[in-house]
């Protein structure tokens, strides 16, 4: 984990005209507010996006989110409060062969939500705390995909991960999700607003 000081070509770029200055010009994706209902993993709405087919593998993803403060849940089984649950991302078709999420967990020491990269580089998965936020905050988020690296930054602060080992050309979507899991299935109504959203076309 490391705070961000020279931000990559890729992601410099005008979010509020959707152009950028020496990248790809950006796309806008819809606004969400994600619901998970009690006893369910998966959100509504829910779905794909953006789709890119079969091309390099540099993508771009950047958002604002807010937890609602249902979202400070207590798991039944203590072991599964650390449980990464998953929201927005990247992915090919094998979302567990290789993907890119923003991983998150409310901490309740803390009250805080944590949030962490998670991925999935070559089949194996891979999870890095980044930082914490309270809840009913807007927080800033991107994530970077590259044949080199995974890139996850919260408010300035970043996780990264090497890439795959060989890349293959493959298509790749923008997931517009939120999940709750591992184990378990959400407590109780979780909310989850998202705004601002921006990717690679």
């Amino acid at each position: 984990m490391r705070v961000l000081l020279a931000v990559p070509m890729l992601i410099s770029n005008c979010q509020s005209c959707g152009s950028s200055s020496s990248g790809p010009s950006l796309a806008s994706v819809s606004d969400a507010a994600f619901e998970i209902p009690a006893g369910s993993h998966d959100s509504s709405p829910g779905g794909i996006d953006a789709t890119r087919v079969q091309s390099d593998l540099d993508r771009f993803l950047s958002f604002q989110a807010r937890f609602s403060p249902d979202a400070a849940y207590i798991t039944a089984d203590p072991a599964n409060q650390g449980d990464w649950n998953k929201l927005m991302g990247l992915t090919t078709v094998n979302i567990h062969g290789d993907s890119l999420r923003l991983g998150w967990r409310y901490a309740p020491a803390s009250g805080l939500i944590e949030l962490g990269l998670y991925a999935y580089v070559d089949g194996a998965r891979v999870d890095q705390l980044i930082t914490s936020v309270p809840l009913d905050t807007w927080l800033d988020a991107t994530l970077l995909w590259t044949e080199d690296l995974v890139h996850a930054e919260v408010n300035g602060v970043v996780a990264e991960a090497p890439g795959p080992a060989a890349y293959i050309p493959r298509s790749t979507w923008v997931l517009r999700t939120a999940y709750f899991g591992g184990d378990e299935t959400a407590p109780q109504d979780i909310h989850v607003d998202v705004r601002d959203v921006w990717t690679d076309p």
